[in-house]
């Protein structure tokens, strides 16, 4: 009896080590589309080490909001705001901002 759980234990302890593909991880959101340049200037780059790592929203002049996964674990020296474009709204006009950091 001992050796059946012993079997049981070993194969069921070796197939839990494995992922499904799926369930296996996907970068791209189901049923997204690409966003147009400027369609949507209040969204930030939230980078670490100058990389993308996650997206956000301008509350303000001084505040921007994203997900606490984001941020969660990080350094903060390493994580900067890029703001990549806004509209003008009193002139009508685009501003393009390259890599603006907050």
């Amino acid at each position: 009896m001992i050796r059946i759980a012993l079997v049981l234990f070993a194969v069921t302890s070796l197939t839990l080590g494995f992922v499904s593909p799926k369930f296996g991880f996907n970068p791209r959101i189901v049923g997204g589309q690409n966003a147009t340049e400027g369609q949507f200037p209040y969204q930030i780059s939230l980078r670490y080490y100058g990389s993308h790592n996650c997206g956000g929203s301008i509350l303000n002049k001084h505040w921007a909001l994203t997900a606490a996964h984001c941020v969660d674990g990080y350094s903060v020296s390493a994580l900067s705001v890029v703001r990549l474009f806004c509209e003008c709204l009193k002139c009508g006009q685009r501003q393009h901002l390259p890599e603006q950091r907050w």
